[in-house]
């Protein structure tokens, strides 16, 4: 019997559970991978693709066979993928999730119904057909009760869907109850280690600002992190021209805003733990010196009431029923009650 090895780092429980599948190729029409954002769901899901229609008798995936190799490369005819309309779904590209991925698109009931069609036919070449969903709760509502009626109809009993899900409370309960779900963990700090960061950040930190999530920790090295983080400590010692930097900074990109509030709420949670005699759980172990002087300048109460506005703004931008400029501004309300918007002009 194979042995089946995914490379996937952490989350040794949907590892396990995904190697008896393909042992025993018991595979059920829906999967839902769900957890926090960048901990491998997306990636665990390839994997078990290709240790699925894996040709070698010894390690699966081998990734030298011809059919993993045209999985990998997404080239294979029995492999589909399903994204937002405006990715690019690049044959030879390095990663599953492509490059230009954007939660801010949407999967389409046109695209829905294009992959239904696929699924009730026989799979080209392997005894089953695999669709990965790049996120389930992306679909529209209509993708997703067109999605509902393939699950209903059997959409082909020789094709099985892995949705990926890092916010499954957006998908319709009726798809929730097909499927067998399982649960992804953020990464501990040894196996975040072992992935290759570079960077001037040190993987201690990185860690715990991503709260052991690599796809997050990826975003927080960009070239603008630093920048984003300094703001936020100006913007809660009081620096309403840091507001004014930080809304043209961002301008309408709701990926940086959606950054930007990450670290501004780090700060706040160290604050918190700092004045409570709890330095040891600081997440922003460079930045020290700011997060002793929040400490000593936010009450208990207005660090609460400002990671409310955060939270608040946060989910306005998930759920895209304002602008991001807007969103910002209504988070930084607790710090300055009174004509803040003047502080943009």
């Amino acid at each position: 019997m194979a042995e089946i090895i995914f490379r996937v780092l952490g989350n040794e429980y949907p590892r396990k559970v995904f190697a008896n599948v393909v042992l025993k190729e018991a595979y059920t029409p829906l999967y839902l991978l769900e957890g926090p954002p960048g901990v491998g769901k997306a990636t665990l899901a390839h994997e078990v693709v290709a240790a699925a229609l894996c040709e070698s008798q010894e390690t699966r995936p081998c990734r030298e066979c011809p059919n993993c190799k045209r999985v990998f490369s997404f080239t294979h005819p029995d492999f589909l993928v399903l994204v937002p309309e405006k990715s690019t779904l690049a044959p030879g590209r390095p990663h599953i999730r492509p490059e230009d991925f954007s939660w801010q698109s949407r999967i389409s009931i046109t695209q829905v119904r294009a992959v239904e069609e696929e699924a009730k036919k026989p799979p080209f070449e392997s005894k089953h057909r695999f669709v990965v969903i790049l996120d389930g709760e992306l679909m529209t509502p209509e993708a997703q009760n067109a999605f509902l009626k393939t699950l209903e109809e059997g959409g082909g009993d020789r094709t099985t869907f892995l949705m990926v899900s890092a916010a499954p409370r957006f998908v319709l309960p009726t798809i929730l109850s097909r499927a067998r779900r399982v649960r992804f963990f953020t990464l501990s700090l040894e196996d975040f280690s072992r992935y290759p960061f570079g960077g001037e950040i040190p993987v201690p930190v990185l860690h715990r600002l991503s709260d052991g999530s690599i796809g997050m920790a990826k975003r927080f090295l960009g070239p603008h992190l630093q920048h984003l983080r300094k703001a936020a400590a100006a913007i809660l010692l009081g620096d309403r021209e840091a507001i004014a930097q930080v809304i043209s900074f961002v301008g309408r990109d709701r990926g940086l805003a959606e950054t930007f509030l990450m670290v501004y709420c780090s700060l706040l949670r160290d604050a918190r733990v700092t004045s409570q005699g709890a330095g040891e759980l600081v997440v922003n172990l460079d930045m020290r010196e700011s997060v002793d002087a929040l400490a000593k300048k936010l009450a208990p109460g207005q660090i609460e009431e400002l990671m409310v506005g955060a939270r608040v703004a946060e989910e306005a931008i998930l759920e895209r029923y304002i602008s991001a400029e807007t969103a910002l501004l209504a988070g930084f309300r607790g710090l300055f009650p009174t004509s803040f918007r003047d502080t943009v002009r």
